[in-house]
């Protein structure tokens, strides 16, 4: 019989209870450093299921880009936070209905250059698999792995330069036409965007606004929104698109032809 293991990666969700491990206080911790500076934070983690299980701790960095993103042990990117985090425990088995804190530390070194965000990944997963079941002659055996974001800002901290690297637009169906817009980060800093869309007629009629959810844009690597612009009917429009990052705006327009 055939074995197949799969891990199911939960990734900055502000509260997960999906198994038998939950992790209470959010996947993804901001904090704001200076040089030489030491921060000290916890996490909670609750065993909900009925037998003891064991959980293990260890560190990736997160490497996003404008062409996807990737998980490594270690990397040489100028903005790891790896090298300077240590935690309390590397593993730990928790009995039905136990709770650990798993503390960890950030160790800025003396005069950091450059100032900008750094940021590492630690992942707290579930050893024991959840789930066996038997298809097809398939052997399948599922685990859980956490991924919580640790970001510092080190000095102050500047409004990344945004741009708008793609824009398309799609009919789904007679009522819904979406809005893609694909936008990069030029800046040191991670930059949580949001736009807003207006939507016109070739008359100049503001038709509708459409606002997107914030999403983080990290340094040097892009992020895609989708905007459900609705139903509109055959013909041309126009759009204006503004990115908010929170302390600055930067926009453009876009023609729509709708076929």
């Amino acid at each position: 019989m055939k074995k197949i293991n799969f891990s199911l990666l939960l990734l900055f969700i502000s509260y997960c209870t999906f198994g038998k491990i939950v992790v209470l206080d959010g996947l993804m911790y901001n904090h704001v450093g200076a040089s030489g500076q030491i921060i000290r934070n916890k996490i909670r983690v609750r065993n909900e299921g009925t037998k003891e299980t064991r959980i293990i701790i260890y560190k990736q960095d997160y490497l996003p880009s404008c062409d996807g993103e990737l998980y490594q042990d270690s990397s040489s990117s100028i903005h790891s936070l790896s090298k300077w985090l240590t935690t309390t425990i590397d593993e730990k088995s928790l009995l039905p209905n136990e709770e650990v804190e798993i503390g960890y530390t950030i160790s800025i070194p003396k005069d950091v250059k450059p100032e900008q965000a750094y940021w590492a990944t630690l992942m707290i997963e579930e050893s024991t698999p959840i789930v066996e079941e038997n298809r097809g002659g398939l052997k399948i055996s599922s685990k859980v792995r956490y991924a919580i974001g640790l970001i510092a800002d080190i000095g102050d901290t500047v409004s990344p330069r945004l741009s708008f690297e793609n824009i398309s637009y799609k009919k789904i169906d007679s009522a819904t036409t979406t809005l893609q817009i694909k936008i990069k980060n030029g800046g040191k800093f991670i930059s949580r965007t949001k736009n807003t869309i207006e939507v016109y007629n070739q008359s100049g009629t503001k038709l509708k606004t459409i606002e997107t959810t914030y999403r983080r844009i990290y340094p040097n690597s892009c992020n895609s929104f989708e905007a459900n612009l609705g139903q509109l009917s055959k013909g041309d429009y126009y759009a204006v698109i503004v990115a908010d990052n929170g302390k600055e705006l930067f926009g453009t327009n876009v023609n729509i032809k709708v076929e």
